[in-house]
């Protein structure tokens, strides 16, 4: 097998890798990925950061874990400190801050005693600007770009070499 085809393998290879493994860890194991969007959380992370998280119960949340929750006010996903945690049999009331916020948040967080709760585990500092781009219209025009000028010189090289191919004898001459 020749150089350039191991190194086309071991690239598709990756390139399956990058595009399979957050799926498989996400299905598999509960792990997710969320792109920090604003700086309330600072210094423990900032915004463009990416956040690496797992499933848990919502039973075994405690004060001072970090978890992603929903904001139905403004449609989006943000994560805060725990600060303290009341529990009934049906339900799990948690009061968040921001690290960088003065006070505690004004609204209670409550959810259901029987669900899962994705908790931070790491960030990966400033991985998520690169994830938020490739999710821009922009991005899918520079991808699609991208795959006709690889598939136009891969056609190219392709008529090229079937040119001088069936044409060597008469270049030699």
């Amino acid at each position: 097998m020749s150089a350039q085809r191991i190194r086309s393998n071991v690239l598709l290879a990756i390139a399956g890798a990058v595009l399979v493994l957050p799926a498989a860890a996400h299905f598999g194991f509960g792990i997710g990925f969320s792109t920090v969007l604003s700086q309330s959380m600072q210094p423990t992370f900032s915004a463009g950061d990416m956040q690496i998280t797992r499933l848990v119960p919502v039973s075994g949340v405690k004060a001072g874990d970090i978890v992603l929750l929903n904001d139905p006010a403004q449609a989006r996903v943000y994560s805060h400190r725990v600060v303290t945690v009341s529990a009934t049999p049906e339900t799990t009331t948690f009061t968040t801050r921001g690290d960088a916020n003065p006070a505690i948040d004004s609204n209670p967080v409550v959810i259901s005693s029987a669900v899962q709760i994705s908790q931070v585990v790491t960030t990966v500092p400033m991985l998520g600007y690169v994830v938020q781009f490739f999710t821009t219209e922009m991005a899918r025009w520079f991808g699609i770009a991208l795959l006709a000028i690889a598939m136009t010189l891969f056609i190219a090289r392709t008529l090229v070499r079937k040119f001088v191919k069936t044409n060597k004898k008469e270049i030699l001459i």
